[in-house]
C-alpha cells in the first residue's frame, strides 16, 4: 500500500468536459476527482473533451434518455511509462453527489473491476464499456 493508503494499482482517469456531458456547480466533479486521485499513489487525471466521440456519445445519450452526466474513462496502466496494461472502462455518467463519492471510494481501493460499482454507474452499453481507447 502507498503512504496515503490506496492502492498502489496505476491508472489514468478521464473525465469528459464536453458541453452534453458536465454536470452542473453542485456535483464538482473535477474537484473531487483530483482530490481522489490526488490520494493514489499511481492515479492520473485527464480533463479531455468526449472520450466517445460527439455522434455517439449523442446518440447513446438521446437513446436512453440520459439525463446530463459526466462520462469517466479508466485506463489501467503501468506505473512507470503509464502504457495501457488493461483495457479502458467506460462508467457513467455521474450524475449526482452520491455518484460521485461511490466513484471516488472505488478509485481509491484501485481494484478498478467496473462490476464493483452500482448499476447506476455501469450504464454505458457494454460494447462502450470495454474499449481500446488506446
Amino acid at each position: 500500500m502507498s503512504p496515503q493508503g490506496s492502492s498502489p494499482r496505476a491508472f489514468t482517469v478521464i473525465a469528459c468536459q464536453a458541453a452534453g456531458c458536465r454536470t452542473g456547480a453542485e456535483v464538482p466533479v473535477m474537484a473531487a476527482l483530483a482530490a481522489a486521485i490526488r490520494r493514489c499513489r499511481y492515479g492520473v487525471l485527464v480533463s479531455a473533451g468526449c472520450p466517445l466521440g460527439p455522434m455517439l456519445c449523442r446518440a447513446w445519450h438521446d437513446s436512453q434518455r440520459q439525463p446530463v452526466g459526466t462520462v469517466i474513462v479508466i485506463q489501467p496502466c503501468s506505473p512507470t511509462d503509464r502504457q495501457g496494461d488493461g483495457p479502458a472502462t467506460v462508467l457513467g455518467p455521474v450524475r449526482t453527489q452520491h455518484d460521485l463519492i461511490t466513484l471516488c471510494r472505488w478509485l481509491h481501493t484501485g481494484q478498478l473491476d467496473y462490476r464493483a460499482l452500482p448499476a447506476r454507474l455501469r450504464t454505458v452499453p457494454p460494447s462502450l464499456r470495454c474499449a481500446g481507447l488506446n
